[in-house]
């Protein structure tokens, strides 16, 4: 039996092969390269973009965006509907959703994870990502320091008196949540079996998510049960080339927002606020 996930990887990376792509790869120019049209309208019905699969394919995306990493990932995957043979119809997407709602259950939309690996892999090729980490004599070394990090923080942390939760998010082209307010105590040490190097950089995502889902923690808590103090430590190499849920400028403003309402402090390790606005390049 077919594995569908595979083969839209497959798909994609056939055409990395046929047009000798590398990264950073511009869908925009392959699907105009490959004779697909594309069209740019505005809609108010939430819809990123849609794709026409009939004689003559086209993807139409949302004249709305703005942030360019995200109109890329769209794009990339708007050409899975059109290259994955078993994708038919017109389909429209949200690319931040991909599920749908049958007799109110909430059900995986298979389709719209296909194209979402098949625009992963066209936008960052695995072979090409791992041809890079094998030329490369720092990746390994980089994991031991971030790890030996990590875990000379959480042991000095524990020397200090009062008591503390810790939430630990581990990104690259997606957010892992480690710890989900844990207490400090109970805070293992951390291994490469945890943290290891993949894909990309969603730096924007990684944060903007964690601000988010810590703020709502606090907003629906007891007063009594919100922190004295919340500390966000960031450690990244500052590389932002993957996110597209959330724009720099509102990761921006969310860390304004926290630090001056309610005095959180945020610690970057390795880069600082400036490196989000390398997504502006992507």
């Amino acid at each position: 039996m077919i594995n569908r996930f595979d083969a839209a990887r497959k798909l994609a990376f056939k055409i990395v092969e046929k047009y000798r792509l590398t990264p950073p790869i511009d869908p925009f120019v392959v699907i105009k390269t490959m004779g697909f049209d594309i069209e740019e309208q505005s809609n108010n019905y939430g819809i990123e973009a849609y794709s026409e699969l009939s004689l003559k394919p086209k993807v139409v995306i949302n004249s709305e965006f703005t942030f360019l990493a995200r109109k890329r990932f769209t794009l990339a995957h708007e050409l899975g509907h059109i290259m994955i043979p078993w994708h038919n119809g017109d389909v429209k997407c949200n690319t931040d959703t991909p599920y749908r709602t049958i007799e109110g259950q909430r059900l995986v939309d298979t389709q719209e994870l296909e194209a979402n690996i098949f625009a992963s892999e066209l936008l960052m090729p695995h072979e090409w990502l791992v041809s890079q980490l094998a030329n490369t004599t720092l990746s390994f070394q980089e994991c031991l320091n971030y790890i030996g990090g990590f875990n000379s923080m959480i042991e000095k942390q524990k020397k200090q008196d009062g008591g503390c939760y810790v939430s630990t998010v581990l990104f690259d082209d997606e957010s892992e949540v480690l710890h989900d307010r844990v207490k400090l105590g109970d805070i293992p040490m951390m291994t490469d079996k945890d943290y290891t190097v993949r894909g990309c950089t969603a730096l924007i995502d990684a944060i903007g998510g964690a601000i988010h889902h810590i703020g709502n923690i606090h907003k629906y808590a007891r007063n009594e049960d919100v922190p004295e103090h919340t500390m966000f430590v960031i450690t990244t190499d500052g590389q932002e080339n993957a996110s597209h849920r959330y724009t720099s400028e509102q990761v921006k403003k969310m860390i304004e927002r926290q630090k001056e309402k309610y005095g959180w402090e945020f610690l970057f390790i390795g880069a600082n606020i400036d490196a989000v606005e390398t997504a502006a390049r992507y």
